[in-house]
């Protein structure tokens, strides 16, 4: 084992390298030498050592080299200064940037990736213009490892004002236009960087935009192309939640163009591809613009709506995702609230969305058949009771889509509701992928799919202070929740009585939600048998349900309000509960006493 008392040998190692037929021998002591040092000894030893020959390594066709190189100088290079390398060793940069293994240029783009996050040897990229050249010539790369570190690298170089002249000067401009001509994917690598840099600052997206490639990329629109526009979709919707880009796009009118495609995809052959991703879009900018994009764009509000008519599952799906991410931040839920007072027809009627009643069989469990009682939707979200009275009566089915579909409905019931963003909370230390491998690991179908990318959506969302939970909001909630059904408490337990864990799952989520409010709290104290049954391990199979029910009691009982709503007694139940654990097994003792019969 080699260790900071044989420095000699590092330097003698590092210069035998000029050996070609050793090598490989050579690097690998070098490499397992290097990994046996501790930090400070490793910084000694790399300031030494000349790199020269380690780049001098990289020119060889023998993978097996490169690698070796390529981690030797990873792990040498790791301790220098920033920008150290780049003032010794630029040419060697540069030429390692025109490799054909992705390896070496990764290395050289995390060496800038790394002065460009110091900051300070900026000066030295002013007179790096070739350096910089290479860089963007590795956008065309076919591996992706290089596009990444090499889009890394340009945002951060347009993160400020000298680099954004650099980037935008007439030199590198000029190279991306170029690349663009390539092909569509690398095109869309250029757009990629340019929204980044946008989404920078200000400053950045107005260089975008006097660059012409902002707009170009903008023109991308009127393309014949579905898959071209689509990819434009989900760029524009990372400039769009930034108050900068939201006010670049709204000025421009590129809003008022989506929505326009929004009501005429019907018109276009093509138009149903098209809008689950108009609707993403729309969905993502209303997350953090909700009152701008739903008073301005009601006509984008009623063609969701109208959506929830569909009998394509994966649109379907889309819409509800799209409405219960609308309403998660408070602004989202107050927005949602007053659409009622701003959709109105001529003569003061609320705007109302005809909708056939399987929509709310799919959603709260109706059942199927021919029926098709004609039903109608409040935009202002106030008259839902007509609508899911009858499903109470029909959620005993027995088709799995209908039933995933149902579990859409709680979720985003449960969505809605919650004050603070992610009411997965709880479960945030636990793998994303837990809940969706043990609700459905067989069989795999659409319906499954949907709600798969669904909960991972929900367990991915931020969470929300508590000082989110205003009076205004827990009227909204209250009145939303209160427009389920005459018994909205005895239509969410009806459905979790049915004998499906993903269905019984769905209802703890509601419940849990509903546990940290108060009125929530006083509906679950007040519905007959609800605290036994919380208080009932035996009654769930499976270890999620019983983690989701702890879940419930531990929300009530962290609530300040709970001790009120529902006695110092009970509260100390749920508090042994907790204490016990979500799986805890009660067993009687026996005692043997001797001679007994």
């Amino acid at each position: 084992m080699r260790t900071i008392e044989n420095f000699e040998w590092f330097r003698d190692t590092v210069a035998e390298l000029t050996n070609d037929l050793e090598r490989i021998r050579l690097l690998s002591e070098l490499k397992l030498a290097i990994s046996s040092l501790n930090s400070s000894q490793l910084k000694l030893i790399a300031n030494s050592i000349p790199l020269e020959v380690l780049f001098d390594c990289l020119n060889s066709s023998e993978k097996e080299q490169i690698d070796l190189a390529c981690d030797v100088m990873k792990t040498i290079m790791s301790c220098w200064e920033p920008g150290a390398v780049l003032a010794q060793y630029k040419i060697q940069l540069q030429r390692a940037l025109g490799h054909p293994t992705p390896q070496a240029r990764v290395l050289v783009l995390q060496e800038l990736n790394k002065v460009l996050s110091d900051g300070k040897p900026m000066s030295r990229l002013n007179e790096s213009e070739d350096l910089l050249l290479a860089v963007v010539d590795c956008v065309r790369h076919e591996d992706s490892s290089v596009y990444e570190k090499t889009k890394d690298v340009l945002t951060k170089l347009g993160a400020t004002p000298e680099g954004l002249r650099l980037l935008y000067g007439q030199t590198l401009l000029n190279e991306l236009i170029n690349s663009m001509g390539q092909s569509d994917i690398v095109r869309f690598r250029v757009y990629e960087i340019v929204t980044d840099v946008s989404v920078n600052s200000g400053s950045g997206l107005q260089a975008s935009h006097a660059s012409g490639l902002l707009p170009s990329l903008i023109s991308e629109l009127d393309s014949d192309d579905i898959l071209l526009q689509l990819n434009a979709l989900e760029l524009f919707s990372k400039l769009a939640v930034t108050p900068h880009g939201f006010q670049y796009f709204r000025q421009r009118g590129v809003l008022a163009t989506l929505a326009d495609k929004v009501l005429n995809t019907g018109e276009s052959p093509f138009g149903s591809l098209l809008l689950p991703g108009l609707i993403k879009f729309f969905g993502n900018v209303a997350h953090s613009w909700p009152q701008e994009i739903l008073t301005e764009f009601p006509s984008v509000v009623k063609a969701l709506f109208e959506v929830l008519n569909s009998s394509d599952f994966v649109l379907l799906g889309t819409v509800m995702e799209t409405l219960g991410f609308i309403g998660t931040s408070p602004q989202g839920k107050l927005a949602l609230h007053n659409l009622g007072t701003h959709l109105r027809f001529r003569g003061g009627a609320w705007l109302r969305i005809g909708i056939h009643w399987r929509w709310a069989a799919w959603v709260f469990g109706a059942g199927s058949g021919g029926k098709h009682t004609e039903c109608s939707l409040f935009v202002d979200w106030h008259d839902l009771r007509s609508m899911l009275a009858e499903p109470l009566q029909h959620s005993l089915l027995q088709i799995r889509v209908c039933r995933t579909l149902q579990i859409f409905g709680l979720y985003i019931v449960a969505f809605l509701l919650h004050l603070i963003q992610n009411f997965f909370s709880h479960f945030e230390n636990r793998e994303k992928c837990q809940l969706r491998d043990a609700m459905f690991s067989r069989n795999l179908r659409l319906y499954n799919l949907l709600l798969i990318h669904f909960l991972d959506d929900l367990v991915l969302l931020h969470e929300r202070q508590e000082a989110d939970q205003t009076p205004s909001l827990q009227k909204i909630t209250l009145s939303w929740f209160d427009s389920l059904a005459t018994d909205p408490m005895e239509l969410i337990m009806h459905v979790g009585r049915q004998p499906f864990p993903e269905l019984k799952l769905a209802v703890l989520q509601v419940l849990n939600v509903l546990g940290e409010q108060q009125w929530g709290q006083e509906y679950i104290k007040g519905f007959a048998g609800l605290i036994e049954f919380l208080l009932d391990r035996s009654t769930e199979s499976t270890k999620l349900c019983k983690d989701a029910k702890f879940e419930v009691l531990r929300t009530i009982v962290s609530s300040p309000t709970s001790e009120s709503v529902f006695g110092s007694e009970t509260i100390l139940r749920f508090k042994n509960y907790i204490r016990e654990g979500p799986v805890y097994v009660h067993v009687e003792t026996e005692v043997a006493i001797e001679g007994s019969s």
